[in-house]
């Protein structure tokens, strides 16, 4: 096969699946409008609050201290995370080659943009690397919205401002809805609107026909890449955060006189990549069985949400580079002041010491984690319940009887 005709099969492949997923997504969100104006959706969250209300009962037992570590381990950790907390110097360097990824990725799309009888594929591949230039910029714009990337709150607001115009998402909006994850993350009594799993077996058949369907559709694993980017970063900002409408906007206008057209083609599909990426690694950090940890609020501790709600999430050594140790996403959880660039290394020493060793972290290696995509439902109950300690995630038919779902318990 010519290199050429390769390229019209791939160039042909890529179309294909924008338009049929955006054809369906446009269908889903229809049926959607339909159940929301017709009063059936909000009847349908009034009755069910998206919590496992159904098990939702206290327990007797000491609920205020975490059970991943006991007290002597506790105080090891903790002194383990402050040690690996903002180091400047390596902020610095960190955030030197997080710029040169970025312009790096911005001159290849320039350079390899489809022109009459070029090949497409070398510009997909560039998009592709500044996609992931991108999510590597977000997770330091992310680190210095927890004040943990510069020791500095004042270099960590300017550094994040800076960036929020490539990630088009003002700094306060966007700390202000991740820090209801952070604070949230396993209490079933609280609905965490940022997961990508929220109903049971049970509640999804119980959903009106057309929301059953619209829900089917978009939460497929091969759609809800694209759907959950162009509804968070995209359509959300538009209709109900007007400075972030105004960033982007601002930023597209910036782009474009400097850039041209082609910058600005570049860059929403660079962008829309990156985001589809960042949607699936967020997916992995915590829709992996077993969902150990989603419990009461009066059982919840922020360590054990960490250690026991969060994955550590194999990634190849050489794609590590975009996703600048956030993989390590039970450290994250138990600490947000550890930045990305320490993860690794404040995981290692803990490791090293025995510290992490039966406490539970759920370790997802390559192909757990392919098979943890799949993921859409709960197979049963939402919470742990003594007869049950560990709800399980489960796929759509036909991926189910495929085996594409993660079989651990």
């Amino acid at each position: 096969m010519q290199l050429r005709e390769l390229d019209s099969y791939v160039r042909f492949t890529v179309n294909l699946f924008f338009y049929a997923t955006g054809g369906l997504s446009l269908l889903a969100i229809s049926m959607a409008t339909y159940g929301w104006s017709s009063g059936q959706l909000k009847g349908f969250i009034d009755q069910h609050k998206f919590t496992d209300t159904e098990h939702l009962k206290e327990s007797d037992q000491d609920i205020s201290v975490p059970r991943s570590l006991d007290s002597k381990k506790r105080t090891t950790f903790a002194l383990i995370l402050q040690k690996h907390r903002a180091n400047d110097t390596n902020a610095r360097w960190c955030s030197f080659w997080s710029f040169l990824n970025l312009f790096a990725g911005f001159a290849l799309c320039e350079y390899t943009y489809p022109t009459p009888g070029s090949l497409y594929s070398l510009w997909y591949l560039s998009e592709v690397y500044l996609a992931a230039a991108l999510v590597r910029f977000f997770i330091v714009f992310h680190d210095c919205c927890h004040g943990s990337f510069f020791k500095s709150p004042q270099a960590n607001r300017k550094l994040a401002i800076l960036i929020s115009c490539f990630a088009a998402v003002p700094m306060e909006e966007w700390k202000h809805g991740h820090a209801h994850h952070h604070t949230h993350l396993g209490d079933v009594s609280v609905f965490d609107d940022s997961l990508t799993v929220w109903f049971n077996r049970k509640e999804y058949a119980s959903l009106p026909p057309v929301l059953r369907c619209a829900y089917r559709i978009i939460r497929d694993p091969f759609i809800f890449p694209g759907f959950a980017n162009a509804v968070v970063f995209w359509l959300l900002p538009i209709v109900s955060m007007r400075k972030t409408f105004v960033y982007r906007l601002v930023f597209m206008l910036f782009l474009y006189c400097t850039g041209g057209m082609t910058t600005l083609i570049n860059f929403l599909v660079g962008s829309s990549l990156g985001g589809m990426i960042g949607v699936q690694l967020f997916h992995l950090q915590h829709q992996c069985n077993p969902a150990i940890y989603r419990v009461p609020h009066s059982k919840r501790t922020t360590l054990d949400a960490g250690l026991l709600g969060s994955t550590h999430l194999y990634i190849p050594r050489f794609l590590r580079w975009m996703t600048l140790g956030i993989e390590y996403h039970h450290i994250h959880h138990a600490s947000t002041q550890v930045p990305g660039y320490h993860l690794q290394a404040c995981h290692e020493e803990a490791t090293s010491i025995g510290l992490l060793e039966n406490t539970g972290v759920n370790f997802v290696e390559g192909k757990r984690a392919f098979l943890s995509l799949f993921h859409t439902l709960f197979f049963d109950q939402k919470m742990e319940t003594p007869e049950k300690p560990s709800p399980r995630f489960c796929s759509f038919e036909p991926y189910q009887s495929l085996g594409l779902f993660d079989s651990r318990s």
